[in-house]
């Protein structure tokens, strides 16, 4: 389990950007559900859905949440160059937006707020970088990190375009708390007399 590739999976609410539920693991059928169960206890009533055109996503979803969710994929179609260049994105050819369940609204249908959250844990936490000193190299670190820094995107950084935090934004918190509260909230220190 500690060898080869780690996704992230990652729900995020277009309106506040409070990351809903995320989910380090390898991209399977089963790491799917596993999201997508951390999702369905995150949320009440309906809503709409946006994945990227990963296959795992097609059935699951409406599996896993039923006539509850709106559901639809962004999928991206890329050219195929024969030269390759090392660690440069391939082109987008095209982009097409399929209703997969229910009634998605096709303005709606996006996954940009998860892409602008992915550069964010990319810049802020090194351990996604390859080549460098910070790459994780055990599952437990990078799971472990990756709890703190969506913890602490949700509560202790003012997101830009809100003007407060996203647990703010969603009624979940009345401050912008600091590092120290954040680790005192998960880890409330008794005072041994």
């Amino acid at each position: 389990p500690e060898m080869g590739d780690s996704w992230t999976f990652v729900a995020i609410d277009r309106e506040t950007k409070l990351v809903l539920a995320h989910h380090v693991a390898d991209r399977s059928l089963n790491a799917a559900y596993d999201f997508l169960g951390k999702l369905d206890s995150a949320t009440t009533g309906r809503f709409q859905l946006t994945t990227d055109g990963w296959h795992g996503y097609t059935n699951s979803v409406p599996m896993t949440f039923g006539s509850r969710v709106d559901y639809a994929q962004l999928i991206k179609n890329y050219e195929s160059e024969q030269e390759t260049v090392r660690y440069s994105p391939a082109k987008i050819k095209s982009i097409e937006k399929v209703a997969r369940f229910g009634s998605p609204d096709p303005a709606m249908i996006s996954t940009s707020f998860v892409e602008n959250w992915n550069l964010q844990l990319r810049m802020s936490s090194r351990r996604h970088t390859r080549l460098t000193n910070a790459f994780s190299k055990s599952r437990q670190h990078h799971v472990a990190m990756q709890n703190i820094f969506v913890a602490a995107y949700n509560f202790c950084r003012k997101h830009g375009a809100l003007k407060k935090s996203p647990a703010m934004a969603s009624g979940i918190s009345n401050s912008i708390w600091s590092i120290k509260r954040l680790l005192n909230e998960a880890f409330p220190c008794r005072n041994e007399e």
